[in-house]
């Protein structure tokens, strides 16, 4: 099993949002996720920690990750976009085109939510994701946008999580790339 397969696992074993959408639509949307995610991330760390940061940002829902209007989540009164919930900042540099469900703008949103985690893991923990306490300080940070590190309740409940599912990542066999 390849590392993009163990990702897409993952995001499938994720609860849907409440907007409609077909099994057979989600599971084709999710593996643009899961291909986009696995070309980023350097690590399963990184890989967990885009999944539970995109499915508790915005239950990976197909309208925040098309950059369409929600009916009930307002993407931080429109200053946010993706599935990884972006603002303008020096860290983001294609917010302009993060929004939408093909490959390519999926891969630009990813990999500009890798560039705020890091740089929020070094900031917090002055290295990468590797511990469960790490990942805590690293999604606080992320989450609130202001550089403060200190854990919260949500922070610690998204690092349980990031931990389960890294755990499932490093244990699916390896294909070589």
């Amino acid at each position: 099993m390849s590392l993009v397969t163990a990702i897409l696992a993952a995001l499938l074993s994720l609860p849907p949002s409440s907007t409609p959408e077909s099994v057979q639509d989600r599971s084709a949307r999710l593996g643009t996720v899961a291909e986009a995610i696995d070309s980023v991330a350097r690590s399963p760390e990184e890989a967990a920690a885009l999944i539970v940061i995109g499915y508790e940002e915005s239950r990976l829902d197909p309208l925040v990750h098309a950059g369409l209007p929600h009916p009930i989540w307002t993407q931080d009164r429109g200053r946010a976009r993706s599935l990884w919930q972006l603002h303008r900042s020096g860290l983001v540099r294609d917010w302009d085109t993060i929004a939408g469900t093909d490959l390519d703008a999926t891969t630009r949103a990813a990999r500009d939510a890798l560039r705020v985690l890091r740089s929020a893991a070094y900031l917090c923990n002055r290295s990468s994701l590797l511990t469960v306490s790490d990942a805590e300080r690293a999604i606080a940070a992320y989450g609130n946008g202001s550089g403060n590190c200190r854990p919260t309740v949500a922070s610690r409940h998204r690092a349980q999580m990031w931990e389960r599912i890294r755990r499932r990542l490093w244990a699916a066999p390896r294909e070589s790339r």
